[in-house]
């Protein structure tokens, strides 16, 4: 991930795929970078959790669980 400002671009080695990430899936992104270094890997499941408890997101809310999808893809969140 590089940065450009309050943004990131993430190249998907996968596909050859250039992503330009907004500052709120650049945060999101960091913080599972910092959370999954202190904790290991953990499942979807226990990130979202945590996730929504950190940032005060609604699980449901719209658009969060497509952020944590297209982070999930090109391979920025791994669980």
């Amino acid at each position: 991930m590089r940065r450009l400002g309050d943004a990131a671009v993430v190249f998907d080695g996968r596909n050859g795929q250039t992503h330009v990430l907004p500052p709120e899936a650049v945060a999101v992104a960091d913080w599972v970078a910092e959370f999954q270094q202190l904790n290991g890997r953990v499942s979807i499941e226990v990130l979202n959790a945590r996730l929504c408890e950190e940032f005060g997101i609604d699980e449901y809310a719209t658009g969060y669980r497509d952020l944590l999808n297209m982070l999930q893809e090109i391979g920025v969140l791994r669980a």
